[in-house]
């Protein structure tokens, strides 16, 4: 998972370089829509699969089991890592939908833009109809 969610946030770099160079927003919101969804599945794998943060129910009954998935857990350092996961994995999904409100916002612009020159056109054609 650390380096699937490594290369999320590479691919999440490469995104905003490409849109600070070009100084436009990406046309294939497609591609930014599947990678974001990407980075949510992944999210929800993390949780659902690893239960990091919660100790299963067997422990409940042993003691010495309790210690022993305690002592595991801490060695391997699952809270900070699962923490640094969740970190990336939130500001990947921040980034992306800022992305993606920038161009649902730029889309809206052109529509606004069209609405704007039709009622000129109409406007104009009733005047010439008028004369």
């Amino acid at each position: 998972y650390e380096q699937h969610v490594e290369n999320l946030l590479e691919l999440s770099n490469t995104h905003l370089v490409q849109i600070r160079k070009r100084w436009r927003l990406p046309t294939a919101t497609q591609k930014l829509t599947n990678f974001l969804v990407e980075c949510m599945i992944t999210k929800q794998q993390i949780i659902t699969n690893l239960f990091v943060l919660d100790s299963p129910d067997e422990l409940w009954e042993n003691p010495e089991l309790d210690i022993i998935y305690k002592d595991l857990k801490k060695m391997m350092e699952i809270s900070s890592r699962f923490k640094s996961l969740d970190y990336k994995l939130k500001l990947i999904q921040e980034n992306l939908s800022i992305i993606v409100e920038l161009s649902s916002t730029r889309s809206n612009l052109w529509l606004e833009f069209i609405i704007v020159v039709l009622i000129v056109v109409e406007l104009f054609l009733a005047l010439v109809r008028h004369t």
